[in-house]
């Protein structure tokens, strides 16, 4: 089978485990590319995080942001789609960390938020040199978010027990609230469509829980090494962990040697 669309998860995937690109995977993206493969990105991230990978990978397609939440053009920083809901709708959730004091801020499809008086989340996003917006008051601003996310590393909680109309994910004391439609494989799936591209002619490859819709969605879908055995189990392949290049293995055998990894 030869594969037209590589779709590729970012951290745990691409990146190794100091969060950096290795040049054997810089080198195996940009082959794959010339070798006439649209690769796009798929991650959880915002999009200003990205600009750097993208660059470094010299890619232009879009790229599936917030997990699947927004799909942007990078080559014009414009928003291709996105799955938004009114800021509003999380009011009560705001509202209870504000009282609580447990860190949030929101994104939309190209900015992020935070008030004022969340120092802490402040702090934090600046030791993570993300670009972002200070405000009063989000909640006087009338955005269309396509995340909320909020950090009760101190286990507040209380949080749990409020009734938010998007969806609601559960990480640990990570909580992003996003819209019920966003998901990877739905995104890709647009993307592919609107290429005229086939499932079968999608690969994939993820190392986590958010990825899964899009490992059994493509045609040949990809399992980092360092994936949970749940994920494993559930992949068409397993490549290399992002210790030792697994992006890079499995593109060479994708894409060079035409066959799954081994």
């Amino acid at each position: 089978m030869s594969y037209k669309l590589l779709a590729l998860d970012i951290d745990g995937t691409l990146l190794n485990e100091r969060g950096e690109l290795s040049d054997k995977t810089v080198d195996s993206v940009r082959a794959a590319c010339e070798s006439g493969v649209t690769v796009v990105l798929c991650t959880g991230r915002s999009f200003g995080p990205c600009v750097p990978i993208l660059n470094r990978l010299g890619l232009s397609a879009p790229i599936v942001t917030v997990n699947g939440a927004a799909t942007i053009d990078p080559a014009h920083g414009t928003v291709i789609h996105e799955h938004s809901f009114a800021i509003g709708e999380a009011a009560p959730l705001i509202r209870h960390c504000r009282a609580h004091r447990i860190p949030f801020h929101v994104c939309t499809a190209l900015g992020l938020y935070v008030e004022k008086t969340n120092e802490e989340r402040i702090d934090e996003l600046r030791r993570q040199g993300l670009i972002f917006t200070i405000v009063d008051d989000v909640l006087a601003h009338p955005l269309n978010v396509v995340r909320v996310s909020i950090d009760d590393r101190r286990r507040v909680g209380g949080w749990h027990r409020i009734d938010v109309p998007p969806r609601t994910i559960v990480r640990g004391c990570a909580v992003d609230v996003v819209h019920p439609s966003a998901g990877k494989a739905e995104a890709i799936a647009r993307i592919a469509r609107s290429m005229g591209i086939g499932r079968e002619e999608v690969a994939a490859i993820g190392n986590h829980y958010n990825d899964l819709g899009l490992i059994e969605y493509a045609g040949l879908g990809i399992a980092m090494g360092n994936a949970p055995w749940p994920i494993k189990q559930r992949a068409d392949a397993v490549t290399g962990t992002n210790r030792d290049d697994g992006v890079h293995r499995a593109i060479v055998d994708m894409i060079r040697k035409g066959r799954r990894p081994t």
